[in-house]
């Protein structure tokens, strides 16, 4: 094969040269239209995290207005920045009822799970996770949906040139240096402060039940196992509300007893609305502790406390006694008290009477056995009544009733006279005899 001709290789280095020179302008059009897609990333990229910044920051405000801390923490885990700091976006009374919902289930959590909430101030989990989440959306916003990603950035440094290396890669940092990350504001926690109102109205009597309704399940029909239609408290097993309704329930019914004359779904009310908010008092919650004069507690206590008397329930008296004192109704307390004492002491005299009774009769048995003549004994034997034996065949008050005579004739014969190999005559005659001694 001979040399190439100077034409031929002038061709082909001019041609080489060409395409050389084309790759070059191809990978400079590549890295201009990835910084412009850059600077358009830049400009959404800024945009997410304006919008981010501002759910975080409305999530700092909501938490901080409800005190903080481990509730806060709580409401910020399971609803996330955007849909907690949305939660200003609401009505006032959509606003309550959504906090209630969640001040419900997490006075529903056990307190080991609880403490892990008190772990860190409120300002700093929401800080921490407004850095992360802030993160991932510069570099996801800049890297995985732009073409100056991670396969352009290689193609940039295996093909470009020093110089237009150096210029994609300056303009790049210009470019990503402009997307900012703003500090979330300063907002203070407000011990105490809450969003709910000093009286409850009929709003806020429906906004509370609207929370409880919340808490029930279906219930099953009995048999089928198929959903009902009724709603109820369901089980520990069934309803992860369980324990927070039945608290619900038994203070509800508390404050009846106790003497509030309201509905039972307006007690609710106001139990709802302290479970929410520590600090909400009202009048109408001292039936929660204390009954009211002509409350229907007293004279359910003053009825079952008048039939254990009546059966000597010593247990059911005083657990009503218990229950008064409960109630805070420390007068009649103290008089079913003097009742149940009256009752003790006169069982307790009856009990030292029938003790002393006993006792003298003992005596008159010990006393028969020396008073009473033998057998051997007397000018009449036949109507001498033989001494009492303890440990004869007789009981003292089968030996009260018998004669002196049968008396005489059971003790000569012991426990009477033995069949053993009497014939069958002289065996009906001794069983006869065996019947009138009152030994058969």
């Amino acid at each position: 094969m001979g040399l190439l001709s100077a034409k031929t290789f002038r061709q082909i280095a001019t041609g080489a040269g060409t395409r050389a020179l084309y790759k070059i302008q191809e990978a400079k059009e590549l890295g201009d239209k990835g910084l412009e897609n850059l600077s358009v990333a830049k400009k959404e990229v800024n945009e997410e995290v304006k919008k981010l910044t501002e759910n975080y920051n409305e999530a700092l405000t909501v938490g901080s207005a409800v005190g903080g801390g481990a509730f806060a923490n709580y409401m910020f885990q399971q609803m996330g920045a955007e849909k907690l700091g949305g939660l200003n976006n609401l009505l006032p009374s959509q606003k309550e009822e959504e906090i209630r919902a969640m001040r419900v289930s997490f006075d529903s959590l056990d307190s080991e799970v609880k403490k892990q909430f008190e772990e860190s101030p409120y300002k700093t989990t929401v800080s921490e996770a407004y850095k992360t989440e802030a993160k991932n959306t510069v570099e996801n916003g800049l890297v995985e949906y732009n073409n100056l990603g991670k396969g352009t950035s290689n193609f940039l440094l295996n093909g470009l040139t020093g110089g237009i290396q150096r210029q994609v890669r300056e303009e790049k940092e210009r470019i990503i240096s402009g997307v900012t990350t703003p500090e979330l504001k300063d907002v203070p926690v407000t011990r105490g402060a809450t969003f709910y109102s000093p009286t409850l109205t009929p709003i806020n009597v429906i906004n509370n039940n609207s929370v409880y309704e919340k808490m029930l399940v279906e219930l099953p029909e009995e048999g089928t196992g198929q959903p009902s239609g009724q709603f109820g408290i369901g089980t520990p097993n069934t309803n992860p509300y369980y324990q927070t309704v039945d608290k619900i329930d038994a203070q509800a019914q508390t404050m009846i007893e106790y003497g509030f004359t309201g509905p039972i779904s307006e007690a609710r009310a106001y139990i709802i609305e302290q479970m929410n908010n520590p600090q909400y008092n009202h009048p109408n919650l001292k039936y929660m502790t204390t009954a009211s004069d002509n409350a229907p507690i007293i004279n359910s206590v003053y009825t079952v406390f008048s039939n254990a008397l009546v059966n000597g329930d010593t247990e059911t008296m005083n657990e009503g006694i218990l229950e008064l004192k409960k109630a805070g109704r420390n007068s009649e307390a103290e008089e079913l008290q003097e009742q149940y004492d009256d009752f003790i002491a006169k069982q307790k005299q009856q009990f030292e009477s029938k003790k002393a009774e006993q006792e003298l009769i003992q005596q008159r048995l010990e006393e028969s056995e020396t008073a009473i003549p033998s057998e051997d004994e007397g000018l009449f034997p036949s109507i001498s009544k033989p001494r009492f034996r303890s440990e004869g065949p007789l009981t003292y008050e089968q030996w009260s009733n018998l004669t002196p005579d049968a008396v005489k004739e059971i003790y000569k014969v012991g426990s009477g006279i033995s069949t053993e190999g009497l014939s069958e005559e002289d065996k009906a005659l001794a069983e006869k005899i065996n019947t009138a001694l009152g030994l058969s």
